[in-house]
């Protein structure tokens, strides 16, 4: 592994103190596969000798013969995404290389990376985050991978929202994951709509509507599908879509899930209301696996839809088998909500498990101490052959709920605020 850091040791030192290892490292390109140079503030420019480094990044690409390439690249930022000549020179090093490359992670403003050519024939995996800029345009900053001929997996501005420039990426995508502007994200959909399998939308405009008569996308073999918000659902046809995480639930998402056929798994975020709890779950029907986080306002509303002797039946979610549920406050709560009512949670497992097929059952609540008759409870519906857990912290939960490559938003656990808020209001009663 090639690394500017001063604390990283590469093979040619590891192999000056084992000639063993020397020989055999020497003459094995794929341990010379790996590049990765890191231009990051904490690296002291003036004390590096780059004549020196720029030589063994040479020397190490060549002892990697003609292995395919991982690439990695951190450029500098300062804030005003100012490049520096070294990184263009450790570019050119590179670039003779590009036709190597098959995994490309890099870091940059959008200059360097129009820099880079567009010979990437070998290019299978690209991660990138391009800094966002003053005056975006329509040349995108990505356009040198759009002919990518083997390009099957892109990450583009995960997790944040950078460059909101267009985005061209070769029509052969199998997975997609991005933060951008929906119209961009659907310009990347509907070139790459016969492909993808996977896909992880981060919208940083969901608030924004749509434009009337927006045409829908036909995406035929999308399985699986992340959305921080529900808006660019709207503009989507998912005939076989099989997972669906929402993080931030709106009405395009019950016209969306009345138009699936094949939908197993769904994820969804923070409700608003009550009404948005039963207009969910009416829309359920077929659903076998659900997750969502309820306010514990809203508690007692979404058990008594699912209790037997109380409201509908709990047939309501007959093919339900997998229910993961968190029960945490509404982020702007203004007074801190009573704990949830164990006796109606457990009637309402207990119900599913008796009348239906659940078969699994995974629940956090927040400021609720397990009383030892829930927990007795609990014991002989395991006994009876549910798999049945309550977690202590909302993080374990998610593990379970949703896959990482998935993970979109913010929960609503995630909010200093509302932790802070509950301290706050713990601290009140204790005085009062």
């Amino acid at each position: 592994m090639t690394s500017w850091k001063g604390t990283s040791r590469d093979h040619g030192s590891s192999a000056q103190s084992c000639g063993r290892w020397r020989s055999i490292a020497l003459f094995q390109p794929s341990l010379w596969a790996h590049i990765s140079l890191d231009f990051s503030p904490e690296l002291d420019f003036d004390e590096v000798n780059f004549d020196a480094r720029f030589a063994l990044l040479e020397a190490h690409l060549g002892r990697s013969a003609e292995a395919p390439l991982t690439v990695k690249f951190q450029c500098y930022s300062d804030g005003d995404c100012i490049t520096r000549d070294e990184e263009y020179r450790a570019l050119d090093i590179l670039k003779k290389h590009s036709h190597r490359w098959q995994t490309l992670e890099m870091v940059g403003p959008k200059p360097l990376f129009t820099y880079l050519g567009n010979t990437f024939s070998l290019l299978r995996n690209l991660d990138v985050y391009v800094y966002p800029e003053t005056d975006e345009d329509d040349v995108g900053a990505l356009a040198t991978f759009a002919s990518c001929p083997r390009l099957q997996v892109a990450t583009v501005n995960e997790g944040r929202f950078g460059s909101s420039s267009r985005v061209l990426l070769p029509d052969h995508l199998r997975r997609y994951k991005a933060g951008n502007l929906v119209m961009r994200h659907l310009e990347v959909l509907r070139s790459a709509s016969d492909s993808l399998v996977e896909c992880v939308l981060h919208v940083a405009d969901d608030s924004t509507p749509l434009p009337s008569h927006t045409p829908r996308i036909p995406l035929p073999d999308l399985l699986r599908l992340s959305v921080s918000g529900a808006t660019i659902l709207d503009a989507l046809d998912t005939p076989a879509l099989g997972e669906l995480y929402c993080f931030r639930p709106s009405p395009p998402l019950y016209s969306f899930l009345a138009r699936q056929k094949t939908l197993r798994k769904l994820v969804v975020g923070e409700m608003s209301s009550a009404d948005d709890i039963t207009q969910l779950l009416h829309s359920l029907s077929s659903i076998p696996e659900l997750g969502l986080y309820v306010p514990m306002e809203f508690a007692s509303d979404f058990l008594k839809a699912l209790a037997p002797s109380q409201g509908p039946s709990p047939t309501l979610l007959p093919s339900l088998t997998t229910l993961n549920v968190g029960f945490i406050p509404l982020r702007d709560f203004q007074v801190i909500p009573a704990p949830i009512d164990q006796d109606l949670l457990m009637q309402t497992i207990e119900a599913q498990w008796q009348t239906g097929g659940l078969r699994s059952v995974n629940f956090y609540c927040m400021r609720m101490s397990p009383s030892q008759e829930l927990l007795a409870r609990m014991r002989v519906l395991r006994d009876q052959g549910l798999k049945i857990e309550l977690f202590t912290s909302p993080r374990d939960l998610d593990r379970v709920m949703i896959p990482r490559y998935f993970d979109n938003d913010d929960k609503p656990y995630s909010s200093q605020d509302l932790w802070w808020g509950i301290y706050e209001a713990e601290q009140q009663e204790q005085n009062q």
